[in-house]
């Protein structure tokens, strides 16, 4: 498509081309010969070469970069939730680890353990059935207000900023040969392909130890990550999904 479409562009401007160079012989064959003129005025002197580009961000070391990312990060959000979070040491190689789980369908716990609520998630039973608890949703609703709270294009820029980083940390994981920010991409589809739900689907008692599932065999087959974004409830995981997406377009998703 790309060689098609530069072919094309090259065609025009041959076409543009041959128009002209046909203008100016008619002119020079149609035109009586032009009349003295006075000599040439002194050529302009050249123009003065342009300013040498911005130099990029100075980069720490990664294990150092906590107080870079905190300083830049700071004007991301003024939500405490957010602030508490940037006192998390290892910000980069969490976020990393955390995007790697994600885009995988897993439930990055470790990378995320600050975020997560306190309380136990609980169910309501009607008519017989087992609903989620709307209480239960509410446990990530400052969770969802701190991630709603981003600024997704300055997120962009940060992220754009310090990709190097962000790739190294990515390297560290054992997980060489794939770009970062396509990792990081492809965590956000993940979450956004998970469905939304009205909290008023049918849960199942799960297996020892497991806790709740749901009774829609096509639900239960969603990853573990999409579960957990469900689990939030619709109004945060539709807060949360909308960032996703703010966040994705502006580092660049198709």
């Amino acid at each position: 498509m790309e060689e098609n479409d530069k072919s094309g562009r090259l065609g025009i401007g041959l076409f543009v081309a041959v128009i002209a160079a046909g203008i100016g012989i008619y002119r020079f064959a149609a035109a009586p010969p032009p009349a003295p003129t006075a000599p040439e005025a002194a050529a302009p002197a050249p123009a003065a070469p342009p300013a040498p580009a911005a130099p990029a961000v100075a980069l720490p070391r990664l294990e150092e970069s906590d107080a870079f990312v905190r300083g830049r990060a700071a004007a991301l959000s003024a939500d405490p939730v957010f602030a508490a979070w940037l006192k998390s040491d290892d910000l980069i190689p969490r976020l990393a680890a955390a995007a790697s789980m994600l885009a995988a369908g897993k439930v990055p716990k470790d990378a995320l353990k600050s975020l997560a609520p306190r309380s136990k998630f609980s169910v309501l039973r009607r008519g017989g059935k087992l609903f989620m608890d709307p209480r239960s949703g509410a446990r990530y609703d400052a969770f969802a207000r701190a991630v709603s709270s981003v600024d997704a294009a300055a997120a962009a820029a940060l992220f754009r900023d310090a990709k190097p980083l962000f790739q190294e940390g990515w390297n560290a994981l054992g997980e060489k040969g794939a770009d970062v920010q396509d990792v990081v991409l492809r965590a956000a589809a993940e979450l956004l392909r998970a469905p939304v739900l009205t909290g008023r689907e049918e849960l199942a008692e799960g297996k020892k130890g497991i806790g709740y599932v749901y009774a829609d065999a096509g639900l239960e087959r969603l990853s573990p990550a999409q579960k957990q974004l469900l689990r939030m409830g619709p109004k945060n995981a539709a807060a949360v999904q909308a960032k996703l997406a703010e966040l994705s377009a502006a580092l660049g998703a198709k």
